[in-house]
């Protein structure tokens, strides 16, 4: 996701606009491998109340970046108005251990201890921050907060008359204030605080928008390399949030377009700016030059598809039709096809041509079948080292279904529903479905990614459909989906509609909506579990996720000897050899032979001679390869410790405290 993307996100949530900072969000491009995308999002969701989404989108970020404090204290607050309160505890205690002189962490913390009823060990967190800032406003207002309910409503209002003292207009002092006059029989009084601030509640549910302030905020350690979009959140204990000059309320709108155009004939670049410009001047119906703006940033190649369509509305507007033929194509290209395609059908009545722009595939275009039986030589579980215990489940949940139907019948056990397979590459995934297809003889049926993604709207679904009516037609055959989560992409993180409709075809696939999947025996296999959508894993479908992890010592043992059969090798150590290759995959261990095979293919030819494989040339090798799931296992402790709730995940969990597991950092 470009940079003016997030600017103009970071913009809206400063100036108390989370509806357009998300919209902003889902029209631009989105980078889910980038932290700030998902800390963005995640501050735009919470303070629009959807916690769950909140949530999921900060525990997103934190496994990319685990040690983001923003994106901890966002999964804190959003799990502690969801009621999980040792989520948000242990979010906050990760955020302190990296900052741990933080006021407004520990304030927070603070915070959360007293909702859970622990006054006193609240009391001497606020005490240790009072130690590093005594003159701390987060200070004060939490011991106000504490006062108030511990009882001491006479302490808890001089509290807020201090924060009042020094900013009349902090909102958090006078919803203290009107909370603790209310309890002393003041109602009047408490009433009038009320309406200082809008309100006549008072701390049942503290205000929403938790933002730490820029000062507050813990400075990344790569800030040289990295783009700092100012602060995500700012904490209202004791002061409203400051709008920035353009939202001061009673802002005329020309005053608000010749600040915008002063700001960029400073910074003529700042594509953000240009385009809030851009919205600006439309808003106020000066179309023509709005759409000179709009112009500029698509030559800039800065326009996304929602900015475009809004742009191509105007040109179409100003009869300027060729202009809107341009940002048609921009609009399209960044998936916006609904939109795009209404737009299309006004300038077709407009232009008089009576066209309608076309979103499918073209008649009669000829591309290759999306669904085609494996032509590899056959093989079973016995030539497949390591994963016993993958193996036994699979040949219970899908093997022996298919192998007796008259025992499942007889105690009546349906034979629905797929495995998931999931865990780091290289690790025997399809290598292990391939083998089912051995154990049960039947066609090994691989649906290909690439012959199913089509750019044109429409064509997935139907390349989808095609691969399972060949699939029933070949029947009983195994069916295997790799690389589940290109075509199975959680819903809910999907910026915009693109992408919706292959997931719910997949759905209806898998469901038999209108079909018979009988003799189907369905397996897929993913790198990122976390990336499919809910629905695949629910009873019926992908019910059960079977962890693939890197293999262990006996498993790379035979991993080495299957690699090593059949070649002119001499004195090579191959227990040893299983010792010093943990967290390898099979994939890495065949990457470690074909090294070593290599050094004797050029030993050969310089000397003329044909010398056999040594561990010599093995352990050479060794030192060149490093093993390949150390990331992914990294990633999968970020998921195991925030977003495992359910227990999902407890397989990679006792991998993790297991003693290779253990060698991850």
């Amino acid at each position: 996701m470009d940079d003016a993307t997030l600017t103009l996100a970071q913009h809206y949530l400063d100036i108390d606009q989370p509806s357009r900072a998300l919209t902003t969000l889902e029209s631009g491009r989105a980078d889910v491998s980038d932290a700030e995308f998902w800390r963005l999002r995640a501050a735009a969701l919470y303070e629009l109340d959807r916690n769950t989404e909140a949530r999921d989108a900060a525990a997103s970020g934190l496994a990319i970046e685990p040690d983001d404090i923003d994106l901890l204290v966002l999964f804190a607050l959003a799990s502690s108005h969801l009621g999980d309160m040792a989520a948000a505890e242990r979010s906050l205690l990760a955020a302190l251990r990296l900052d741990p002189e933080n006021v407004w962490l520990l304030a927070e913390y603070a915070l959360l201890v007293a909702r859970a009823g622990q006054l006193e060990k609240a009391r001497q967190l606020i005490d240790e921050a009072a130690r590093i800032d005594p003159l701390s406003d987060h200070v004060t207002t939490v011991r106000g907060v504490l006062a108030y309910l511990a009882g001491d409503d006479a302490r808890a209002a001089a509290h807020a008359e201090e924060l009042l003292a020094a900013d009349p207009e902090a909102r958090g002092a006078h919803l203290l204030r009107g909370a603790a006059l209310s309890q002393r029989g003041r109602s009047r009084a408490a009433r009038r605080h009320g309406r200082a601030v809008g309100t006549g509640s008072c701390l049942a549910r503290r205000d929403r928008a938790h933002r730490p302030r820029a000062g507050d905020r813990q400075r990344r350690r790569d800030a040289g390399s990295r783009r700092d979009v100012g602060p995500v959140r700012r904490l209202h204990l004791g002061r409203a949030a400051a709008r920035p000059p353009l939202a001061q309320a009673g802002a005329d709108m020309s005053e608000r377009v010749e600040a915008l155009r002063a700001a960029l004939d400073s910074s003529p670049d700042n594509t953000a700016l240009r385009l809030l410009l851009a919205e600006t001047l439309a808003d106020e119906g000066r179309r023509a030059e709005a759409l000179d703006e709009y112009r500029l940033l698509a030559d800039a190649c800065a326009l996304g598809g929602a900015a475009s369509l809004a742009a191509a509305e105007l040109a179409l507007d100003l009869g300027r039709f060729e202009t809107v033929g341009e940002l048609l194509d921009i609009a399209l290209a960044a998936g916006e096809i609904e939109g795009a395609a209404e737009l299309q059908r006004r300038l077709d009545g407009r232009a008089g041509s009576g066209g309608l722009v076309h979103l499918g595939p073209e008649e009669g275009e000829e591309d290759e079948p999306p669904l085609r039986l494996d032509d590899h030589e056959s093989f079973v579980f016995a030539d497949v080292g390591g994963v016993d215990d993958v193996k036994k489940a699979v040949n219970r949940l899908i093997i022996l279904p298919y192998q007796r139907p008259d025992l499942y019948l007889k105690y009546g056990r349906g034979s629905g529903g797929g495995v998931l397979l999931y865990g780091p590459p290289g690790c025997g995934k399809t290598m292990i479905a391939r083998a089912t297809a051995g154990e049960c003889r039947l066609p090994f049926a691989n649906v290909r990614i690439e012959h199913v993604l089509h750019p044109l709207f429409g064509a997935s679904e139907q390349n989808l459909h095609a691969a399972f009516e060949a699939a029933r037609a070949t029947a009983p055959c195994v069916l295997f989906l790799d690389e589940l989560d290109a075509i199975g992409f959680a819903r809910r993180k999907h910026v915009g509609s693109a992408g919706r409709p292959l997931v719910d075809q997949l759905l209806q696939e898998l469901d038999a909506i209108g079909s018979d999947n009988r003799d189907l025996l369905v397996l897929a296999a993913t790198n990122a579990p976390w990336d499919v959508d809910e629905a695949l894993k629910r009873p019926g479908r992908f019910d059960r996720m079977l962890f693939v992890p890197p293999p262990d010592e006996p498993a790379r043992r035979r991993i080495l000897e299957l690699l090593l059969e059949g070649r002119p090798v001499a004195d090579a150590d191959v227990p040893r050899l299983g010792r010093d290759t943990a967290l390898f995959s099979g994939a890495d261990l065949r990457s470690l032979v074909e090294r070593a095979i290599d050094e004797v293919i050029d030993e050969a030819i310089e000397t003329g001679a044909e010398p056999p494989l040594t561990m010599r040339h093995l352990e050479r090798a060794l030192h060149a390869v490093q093993p390949s799931t150390i990331e992914w296992l990294a990633t999968a402790r970020n998921y195991v410790e925030f977003a495992n709730e359910g227990g999902r995940y407890d397989d990679v969990q006792a991998f993790l405290r297991s003693p290779e597991g253990r060698r991850v950092r």
